[in-house]
């Protein structure tokens, strides 16, 4: 890969990654993702070892289901939306997530608000509302190091959230995408954070049959108003994951 970027399976050697153990410690689980596919990518796998222990996971989607602009390529804006939510949908159940505990929260994916933007309080508003409703013990967030825009303002909000609700809650940073780079690792194991592995090996299937659900994007056709898509085949998923997911530990919110 000439981009910097290596799977982890191709580095793991050099860093030192300590094993996940505890993972059902972690309880009510609330999962943040910036978009629809990018919480089964990121932590499928623990979502399906938390359904399997009985313990209830929400997933909250932040932006509106969109991934790209090659996504509204040939597909009317409101059937792709529709599109990916039921995608998101499906692809949850096959996790033993219900569709009640899946909130769309539709923004915009280039309209995420910074702080001090007039919406901004008003996102975190809404999403303190969901932290009531939800009351997780644990919430999964976007990882640091993914510097996207959205993904930088996306973590502001769900911080700004979880401390003016002033209450504890357990923080663990996932990795949104398959391929991570192997300096960030790094930094991450020099530093006080405790950079986590956990092994999916017996729930992969789960996030494999989860993953199907999705179809690419970027071979999207419309012809006489019906829609075919191109389902992820097994080639492409087990490219894009392996038997591990991997995560960052923080410091609880209070």
């Amino acid at each position: 890969m000439t981009s910097g970027k290596k799977n982890v399976r191709h580095s793991q050697h050099e860093i030192a990654i300590r094993p996940l153990l505890n993972v059902y410690e972690w309880g009510t689980t609330l999962v943040i993702a910036s978009r629809t596919n990018t919480d089964i990518m990121g932590c499928g796998s623990a979502i399906a070892l938390l359904r399997q222990m009985g313990y209830r996971v929400h997933v909250m989607f932040i932006c509106d289901a969109m991934y790209a602009s090659s996504d509204t390529h040939n597909i009317p804006l409101q059937c792709l939306k529709d599109l990916r939510k039921y995608e998101a949908k499906s692809a949850l159940s096959k996790l033993g997530v219900s569709e009640e505990s899946i909130t769309f929260m539709d923004i915009g994916h280039a309209s995420v608000p910074s702080v001090g933007q007039d919406s901004f309080n008003e996102i975190v508003s809404r999403c303190k509302q969901k932290f009531k409703h939800y009351f997780p013990d644990t919430v999964l967030i976007p990882w640091r190091f993914d510097q996207v825009k959205d993904y930088v303002a996306i973590k502001r909000i769900i911080h700004s959230a979880l401390q003016q609700e002033a209450c504890y809650t357990n923080i663990i940073e996932y990795a949104q995408q398959p391929w991570i780079d192997e300096s960030q690792i790094r930094e991450a194991t020099e530093s006080d954070l405790k950079l986590l592995q956990l092994d999916s090996k017996e729930v992969l299937e789960y996030k494999l049959e989860a993953l199907s659900q999705y179809h690419e994007e970027d071979i999207s056709l419309l012809k006489d108003d019906v829609i075919t898509l191109n389902a992820l085949n097994r080639e492409s998923l087990s490219y894009m994951t392996h038997p591990w997911e991997i995560f960052l530990q923080t410091e609880g919110v209070a």
